[in-house]
């Protein structure tokens, strides 16, 4: 018998050190903006440049953060569903972070928007991406849901679930 309980619980303190290296990036991105003068709204006179970013952080909003939801459903199925129990962990792992990642881009790009044009829209597409981690967040009883892990024990013939 393989107790399940310790790599579950080391699977969710890895997710959530990546989630508060989500969260810790834009507070520190926040941080260097409001403190640093020198290039906060240095393009904010340039209409052109405004328009453009403003166009391609709301686009990068846009398929980014439906792609990280909805990926997680073509993830689960392909590469956790169909494979042994440890297996369906690392794939976890990576399926968590493709989708931090994802929100990771509109999130960095609507800050840097935000601080180089002082466009609203980037604080907007910063807030949708934030919103949309909150979705993802990795706790032990979620994982246990998307594992098909039951609460006292799995599977564990030969590592399958």
């Amino acid at each position: 018998m393989v107790d399940m309980n310790n790599p579950l619980s080391r699977l969710s303190r890895h997710l959530k050190r990546m989630y508060a290296c989500f969260w810790l990036s834009a507070i520190l991105l926040v941080g260097v903006g409001e403190c640093l003068d020198d290039w906060s709204g240095c393009y904010a006179s340039h209409a052109v440049g405004v328009y453009v970013g403003e166009s391609i952080v709301i686009l990068l909003t846009a398929l980014c953060v439906p792609l990280a939801l909805k990926l997680w459903v073509w993830w689960k199925r392909r590469y956790i569903d169909s494979v042994p129990l440890m297996q369906a962990m690392a794939a976890c792992s990576r399926g968590y972070a493709w989708r931090l990642w994802l929100l990771a881009l509109p999130l960095w790009g609507g800050l840097l928007l935000y601080y180089l044009t002082w466009s609203a829209k980037g604080t907007l597409c910063a807030a949708i991406a934030l919103t949309a981690s909150l979705f993802c967040w990795p706790g032990e009883a979620r994982l246990r849901r998307e594992l098909d892990i039951d609460g006292d024990h799995a599977s564990s013939e030969g590592g399958d679930r």
